[in-house]
């Protein structure tokens, strides 16, 4: 007998046949060397199953092992599968059979386990091996029960709510009371949310300002070091003008030095010229004298020339000599007076040199002088400035104090408001659910309503 399950499709030029609900595996047990029988019109075709792909897809080849390939397509396709006996055995029979009872033992194994299961599902396997979860006889009791508790609880809450209302029909009146004083209630809670948010608000306005107030605050201590560092500043530059005021004084005293000296230096030139000038008079009155004493020789020479020969010649002699030690004498004193004089000369331009040096550094001096002299004016009317920002910076940061505490104040009032807002909201809410539970237990007393609606 073939085995024919559900349809087959084939697709042009491909050897592979799909299936619809086929089980080639599970099922048909379908193997290579099988035969496919369909027929497509008028003509039938007998293949050869050559690989089973899945229980939907099965491949197929000519009887003759050549590929097969289809010239068009076909869908829900009747057909039948003849397993190759040729391949088979008695033990293949014998398998299936055991198969088959090992199959049977565990559905009554499952199904005994399943009557006697205290779980509230037991696991039952289908004739496909597929494991399915099923609700146990003492599961299906239980919510048996549970279906009769239920129907006796909705039973019993349908005469509650009979009961409950003919009790509301009462209080009919007080709840449209009710609905007529909740919306100012919600208005009452808007408003107090809305206070909340401005509370909020004006929080973070005041947080904004304590901010500005710190960064004021920083910006005073920022002025505050910067007026720290300009006054030292000003005190270094004090102590430059001071040094510079002793050196200008150590300056001038060396002017006055170099000018003594030079006056000293001159006289002295003038006491060395008077000097020199005393020697050569005095030469001037040696030379004369020599020049009378010559002429007296000569006469005497000439007088006495033929007695005192030998004498004349040995005085000449002596004349001469004396004659050339005072001339090297003269000369000796004249190179002495010039080299002093040269020396002198180069003492007295040094320090002129030296006084002009210092009456340079004097004037240097004192045009550093008045350079930091308006450089001191410039940072003083700096400080003065930076004086009136932070005395400026102060006042905004008291005027802003001022403001913070306000709005401190407020937000605390605000604060206050809601608060009692919020309490009166939450007592009024409390004898709310009262009522209600009160109502839904049908355990309502007039006093109750009075407190929730006083009239």
């Amino acid at each position: 007998m073939a085995y024919s399950i559900g349809t087959i499709s084939i697709q042009q030029h491909s050897a592979i046949i799909k299936g619809s609900n086929t089980l080639f595996e599970r099922v048909a047990k379908a193997q290579s060397g099988d035969l496919l029988y369909f027929r497509i019109g008028d003509q039938d075709h007998i293949l050869q199953v050559f690989e089973v792909i899945s229980d939907t897809q099965i491949k197929v080849s000519m009887l003759d092992g050549t590929a097969f390939n289809p010239a068009a397509s076909a869908n829900n396709i009747g057909y039948g599968l003849v397993q190759n006996f040729a391949a088979t055995t008695p033990a293949k029979l014998a398998k299936g059979i055991a198969e088959l009872q090992a199959k049977w033992h565990r559905r009554e194994s499952e199904l005994t386990g399943w009557f006697a299961s205290p779980a509230d599902t037991h696991a039952i396997t289908n004739f496909l091996g597929e494991a399915s979860a099923i609700p146990t006889p003492s599961k299906i009791a239980e919510l048996a029960q549970v279906a009769m508790t239920a129907s006796s609880d909705l039973a019993t809450m349908a005469q509650e709510i009979a009961s409950n209302q003919q009790s509301l029909a009462s209080v009919a009146p007080r709840i449209n009371a009710f609905d007529a004083v909740y919306p100012q209630v919600i208005s009452a809670n808007n408003n107090v949310i809305t206070k909340h948010d401005e509370i909020v608000l004006t929080h973070n306005e005041v947080m904004a300002k304590a901010s500005d107030v710190n960064a004021h605050a920083e910006q005073i201590a920022a002025h505050k070091q910067t007026v720290f560092e300009l006054k030292q500043s000003v005190q270094q530059a004090a102590e430059l003008v001071s040094l510079d005021k002793t050196h200008s004084h150590a300056a001038a005293a060396i002017c006055a030095t170099a000018q003594a000296h030079t006056h000293a230096d001159v006289q002295q030139v003038q006491s060395d010229k008077t000097h020199i000038e005393q020697v050569k008079n005095d030469l001037n009155v040696l030379g004369d004298s020599l020049h009378s004493s010559v002429t007296n020789a000569k006469q005497t020479i000439n007088e006495k020339a033929h007695t005192t020969e030998q004498h004349i010649n040995h005085v000449s002699t002596q004349i001469s000599t004396h004659a050339d030690s005072i001339k090297a004498a003269i000369t000796s004193t004249a190179q002495q007076f010039d080299a002093k004089t040269a020396k002198r000369a180069s003492s007295t331009a040094q320090h002129a040199h030296s006084a002009v040096r210092a009456n340079n550094q004097v004037m240097m001096t004192h045009d550093q002088v008045v350079q930091t002299a308006q450089q001191v004016s410039t940072n003083v009317a700096q400080l003065t400035t930076l004086k009136n920002r932070a005395e400026d910076a102060q006042q905004q940061t008291e005027r802003h104090s001022a403001q913070t505490s306000l709005d401190a104040l407020h937000s605390k009032a605000n604060a206050a408001l809601c608060a009692l807002s919020i309490n009166t909201l939450a007592q009024q809410n409390t004898k709310l659910n009262t009522a209600l539970n009160a109502a839904l237990n049908n355990t309502l007393t007039a006093q109750q309503i009075n407190q929730l609606f006083p009239v």
